[in-house]
């Protein structure tokens, strides 16, 4: 069981490294020349970053582990095509990107879901969508279970369910696996205390059934067709009923379905079916 586990992240590593390259290939344009500056606000005695871009209804971006706002967000166009119709705030999880990054372990779990209603309450926003990634979709899912009055919509790529009691929460691979990660694709830019703290503090993200169920939040579930995260699509479709649509990107897998074209274009008409909805 562990050794597969062990592959499937290695996949999930190889498939971020062709991330990397073909951002190169893209020559997208640096954050400092797409006019974005990061903005702080204090959550529970952590600073937090954030970047904003663009006008209307907003959207929160959540990215995933060991990234940040510029190597999900930035990098690959999203967050620039996205603030053409929409006010758009993609915030560095605490212990990634320019975030702070506490050494202790109850500083990560639920914690991280608060961050997120700080940010709105920060910038006196009421409701916003979500568009999040992997890890940034656990939080994401927790967020729309303990505050749904707050969003509008909420979008996950590549997610998983952590249900409450944690029994599907598998093993992670060891430090040295991430740190090998960190080296070679995000350039050690990681500081890898705070990150094994946060991914330690996963089974504190789960949300029971009871919660996905009185939520009620109008919801899109993306997955790559070789995402092996893919399996919880059935538990997902029961618990969420008439609340959820899901779309397949074919041919992705975990690491890569954000840079497909369809990604995009499924989420901006998402959103644009969900434009103007009023919260409750």
């Amino acid at each position: 069981m562990k050794e597969m586990i062990i592959f499937q992240f290695r996949l999930i590593y190889m498939l971020i490294t062709l991330l990397v390259m073909l951002s190169s290939v893209a020559k997208c344009q640096s954050i400092q020349n797409e006019g974005l500056k990061y903005h702080y606000f204090d959550s529970e005695r952590v600073q937090i970053a954030y970047l904003e871009k663009g006008q209307g209804e907003p959207v929160i971006l959540l990215h995933a582990a060991m990234a940040d706002s510029k190597f999900n967000w930035v990098q690959f166009g999203i967050m620039d095509s996205l603030a053409k119709n929409y006010r758009v705030i993609a915030m560095d999880l605490r212990g990634h990107g320019k975030s702070g990054k506490p050494h202790y372990p109850n500083a990560y779990g639920r914690l991280m879901v608060g961050d997120v209603i700080a940010l709105l309450d920060h910038l006196k926003i009421f409701g916003a969508h979500l568009l999040d990634y992997s890890m940034g979709s656990h939080i994401a899912m927790a967020v729309m279970a303990d505050y749904p009055d707050r969003i509008i919509s909420a979008s996950f790529g590549g997610p998983t369910w952590i249900k409450t009691g944690g029994g599907n929460i598998e093993p992670l691979p060891s430090r040295e696996f991430f740190s090998k990660m960190n080296d070679e694709v995000f350039g050690g830019s990681n500081d890898m205390d705070a990150i094994m703290f946060c991914l330690g503090s996963q089974a504190d993200w789960a949300v029971t059934k009871k919660a996905l169920e009185k939520a009620h939040v109008s919801c899109l579930f993306i997955f790559g067709t070789k995402d092996e995260t893919g399996k919880y699509i059935p538990d997902l479709k029961r618990e969420l009923g008439t609340c959820a649509s899901f779309t397949d990107i074919k041919g992705a897998g975990h690491g890569d379905a954000l840079i497909y074209p369809a990604f995009l274009q499924t989420v901006l008409q998402y959103l644009s079916d969900h434009y103007g909805s009023m919260l409750h």
